[in-house]
């Protein structure tokens, strides 16, 4: 995250700077190794980690892994006989892209290198920087990207790459390379990405030398996000949405073959499966997410409630949390706030929220690296636009102010550079921002009229509500059970307490209350709502019995049944007086 992060940083900054100064820019070149980590020479690795202080005791263990590797070649299903392999590190292990990131590493230290003893051959004066400090290139294992403010410079780091890999071994592809410019002015991009080979690369082919153009590309892939000149950083959801929905998809398919479409086990899957996918990278775009709720979350007029969950739930990716969690229930237009609160969930947002203070705080703790420079930078040009910029540093600013985060006097004291050096030495109460974040959302959740009956409550002034079975007092808050209920009985407690079984009260229907007469007893007048259904139903008596025997005492409500330990029993006794009221239906 932290590189992706400093990408965001430079590209956001490029947006905004010298929207009328053709030629500044940013290139941004990300370079494809062909096969990097079958081409790694293993004698010039251990030279290698020797140089960065690995030695003694563990570099003689990383030898003895390598001491003996063979390989064997699979052609059309039959295997040969295993041969011994003297390069490359292995496939599949841990330990490779952190070996693979110590060899290419060389290369950085080769561009250090040449900046000092050639710096107008390099361009050096042409070297992104941050406060000051060199950031040629970003590497993470195999993924590298080099940066560069002009063509020249971008074409040297390219010769130094073209003559440090012919050195060491690798082979850069550059039919797979790709080419993006910055610039705030689209007429200068559009100027660059005419010029079909602005970037080439020296390559051995067969042998023999060639040229190769580098791509252009108005949109690349790094670290796993999608980022362009022509959108915003946070348009990188849009990918991110699309792998979501088919991880969703596909994790429903499982989960039903395997017969666990359970709301226990589903939203587990869901959370390590689709969720991971959806928040991937959210410590950098979450932000933009997070204040669009927030944004969007106070009401025009003056009404007490923020409204957060309304505007939460506005959210595509949100919306596919809720897709998810109807296809666990089964029900096709539950309320919204139950359905939420009947799972243990809450919106996308607040994990996304949570990410991005916890990653605040750890461009907070260490000082001496070019992130927390980017991350003053941030700050800086934050606070110069009176929180107004669009980068990183001026959206999460926005979002702890909005949530009340003390930033103490001192922090508006003294000139920018002091008030810079303050903010970014504050570390975020991340557990305190969260309970104001959830207490927001759950301001949606709460209201007097919960503790009204459904039947007594009048909605329009006129006639009793109809929708009105809701938690907070009348089936009280879900009570949480770890142990398995059967897939068919769960799903009857929970159509059941969120209001869509098919009850008359909950029937699609404009027909009044008082018309939506039970049909199981055919008693006068008896609305069937979940309180008569539970408690009164003379039809029902017998199959009720089951609740007297899981210890409900005699008069209680709804409230008290729906709050017993044997959460197993009550789903299993709600289960049979569904059954047993379609059968008298039936009759």
């Amino acid at each position: 995250m932290h590189n992706l992060f400093l990408v965001r940083h430079l590209t956001d900054r490029c947006r905004r700077d010298h929207p009328n100064a053709p030629g500044q820019g940013l290139f941004i070149c990300q370079i494809d190794f062909e096969k990097a980590f079958d081409r790694v020479n293993r004698g010039l690795l251990w030279t290698r980690l020797e140089e960065r202080g690995v030695k003694g005791a563990a570099l003689e263990a990383l030898k003895r892994c390598y001491e003996r590797v063979e390989l064997r070649i699979k052609v059309n299903g039959a295997t040969g006989e295993a041969f011994p392999s003297s390069q490359g590190v292995k496939q599949g292990c841990p330990m490779s892209p952190t070996l693979f990131g110590f060899f290419v590493e060389g290369y950085a230290d080769y561009v250090d290198a040449l900046d000092v003893a050639l710096p107008v051959a390099m361009a050096a004066q042409d070297c992104t920087n941050v406060e000051g400090r060199r950031v040629p290139l970003a590497l993470y294992a195999d993924d590298l990207s080099l940066f560069a403010a002009t063509k020249r410079r971008l074409m040297s780091l390219l010769a130094a790459l073209r003559e440090w890999s012919e050195a060491f071994g690798l082979t850069v592809n550059a039919k797979k390379c790709e080419l993006l410019f910055f610039h705030p002015n689209a007429q200068v991009r559009s100027h660059f990405y005419a010029i079909s080979d602005m970037a080439t690369m020296r390559v051995t082919e067969d042998g023999l030398p060639a040229v190769r153009p580098i791509t252009w590309k108005t949109r690349a892939r790094y670290l796993g996000l999608h980022f362009g000149p022509n959108s915003a950083f946070s348009s990188c959801t849009d990918e991110l949405y699309a792998a979501g929905r088919r991880a969703m998809f596909s994790l429903l398919s499982k989960l039903r073959r395997q017969g666990l479409l359970l709301p226990s086990v589903g939203m587990k899957c869901f959370n390590a499966q689709v969720r991971s996918v959806l928040s991937y990278g959210s410590q950098l775009w979450g932000a933009d997410l997070v204040l669009a709720m927030i944004g969007r979350g106070f009401p025009a007029n003056d009404a007490p409630r923020s409204c957060y969950f309304e505007a939460a739930i506005r959210d595509r990716m949100v919306k596919l949390q809720i897709s998810f969690m109807k296809q666990l229930v089964g029900a096709a237009v539950p309320p919204l706030q139950l359905l939420f609160r009947e799972l243990g969930q809450m919106p996308l947002q607040l994990h996304w929220a949570e990410s991005v203070f916890r990653f605040w705080n750890s461009l907070v703790e260490d000082t001496s690296n070019v992130y927390h420079s980017a991350f003053r930078h941030e700050i800086r040009l934050a606070l110069e636009s009176d929180l107004q910029a669009d980068g990183w540093g001026s959206k999460v600013i926005r979002v702890l102010n909005l949530l009340g985060h003390d930033w103490g006097e001192e922090a508006a004291a003294g000139n920018m550079d002091t008030r810079v050096r303050r903010f970014s030495a504050c570390r975020l109460d991340v557990e305190a921002l969260m309970d104001t974040l959830r207490g927001r959302v759950n301001d949606d959740w709460g209201s007097d009229r919960l503790a009204v009956d459904p039947g007594a409550f009048v909605s329009d002034g006129r006639k009793p509500g109809v929708k009105m079975c809701r938690y907070k007092h009348w089936m009280g808050l879900p009570k949480q059970f770890e142990g398995y209920i059967p897939p068919a009985h769960h799903r009857s407690l929970l159509r059941f307490r969120l209001c869509v079984s098919d009850l008359a009260i909950n029937s699609e229907s404009s027909r009044s209350r008082e018309l939506r007469v039970c049909k199981a007893c055919r008693s006068n007048g008896a609305v069937e709502d979940e309180k008569h259904f539970l408690l009164e139903c003379s039809a029902l008596a017998s199959a009720r019995q089951r609740l007297w025997d899981l210890g409900v005492p005699v008069g209680a409500c709804v409230n008290d049944v729906m709050q017993v330990d044997d959460q197993r029993g009550l789903a299993s006794a709600i289960f049979e007086m569904f059954r047993l009221r379609r059968e008298c239906i039936s009759a």
